[in-house]
């Protein structure tokens, strides 16, 4: 499935922030269980799932800020629910164009 029809989905999510969470939170029990990532190692986490699944070049540097280059989904609010909900902390978005988006992880207050 093509980025371009990814986004025009997640554009058209009444709620995309949301839908990201739930689907993130779903993907994290998945790959858990059938890929044995721990998203504890969130760091590890988030590049082996960006490499397999090409969400896009996944880095992080300290004060805890993540970093997407050529993310392959652009809705900053549908993304920011499924890295959420797949590594099980808030993310503050810091910075989001089309080629580079930015969160700060919040180490402190997991998602529910």
């Amino acid at each position: 499935m093509r980025s371009d029809f990814i986004n025009a989905l997640c554009d058209a999510l009444p709620e995309p922030y949301k839908t990201g969470l739930e689907l993130g939170q779903k993907a994290r029990q998945a790959y858990t269980a059938t890929l044995g990532l721990d998203p504890n190692q969130i760091e590890n986490y988030l590049k082996q799932a960006a490499e397999k699944f090409g969400w896009g070049t996944f880095t992080t540097q300290a004060p805890d800020r993540l970093f997407i280059e050529s993310p392959a989904v652009t809705s900053e609010p549908f993304l920011r629910g499924l890295l959420e909900g797949n590594i099980g902390h808030r993310l503050r978005p810091l910075y989001a164009e089309k080629n580079l988006i930015v969160f700060e992880i919040d180490r402190r207050n997991k998602e529910q």
